[in-house]
């Protein structure tokens, strides 16, 4: 038996040109949509730092309006932030006669309506922490019919807005002082 040998035709171990190419779509595909994630993600972290950022300015900002909350003090007429050294002990809130006619309007009658003005003011005055991007306005707390909507009248509140308007924080306090209220 004769065996006859045939020359096989010889193959190359590289790549084609079209895989090549193919190869070089898909390579450039994956890189398109690995940088749209990655600046997604960028701008993700942006937006949550500025967020952060935003949110520790306006507490801090908070500290301050709850600190003059506790140093707001009707013990003379008119009532004022009692800046500096100790915040007022219990019997420094106060008139010692609350119907005193020599104070018009009386704390009692403060205690019905307006005791939380002069600090709404005040608040609305100390300047802000926080970026110009962030506006801050205290009022008192009205509901949409414009009459007073919380019960104790005392109630005011502190809002926090982007200027787009979108509101970022928004507290409702009451001044210590309304404490002695009737």
């Amino acid at each position: 038996m004769i065996q006859s040998h045939r020359a096989q035709p010889q193959r190359n171990s590289g790549f084609s040109l079209v895989e090549l190419l193919v190869a070089a779509v898909v390579m450039a595909i994956a890189s398109m949509g690995g940088t749209y994630l990655f600046n997604q993600a960028t701008s993700q972290a942006r937006a949550i730092s500025q967020t952060l950022e935003q949110q520790f300015a306006i507490s801090n900002e908070l500290a301050v309006i709850r600190d003059h909350n506790d140093r707001y003090t009707c013990a003379t007429i008119p009532c004022s932030v009692q800046t500096g050294g100790n915040p007022p002990k219990q019997n420094q809130y106060v008139p010692a006669n609350p119907d005193d006619p020599a104070h018009t309007p009386t704390f009692r009658q403060l205690c019905a309506v307006g005791l939380a003005d002069n600090l709404i003011s005040d608040i609305n005055s100390t300047p802000k922490l926080t970026s110009s991007e962030i506006t801050r306005l205290a009022s008192t707390d009205l509901s949409s019919t414009g009459s007073p909507s919380s019960t104790p009248p005392q109630r005011y509140l502190v809002r926090w807005s982007s200027t787009d308007g979108r509101v970022l924080r928004q507290v409702q306090l009451m001044p210590t002082v309304a404490a002695w209220c009737p």
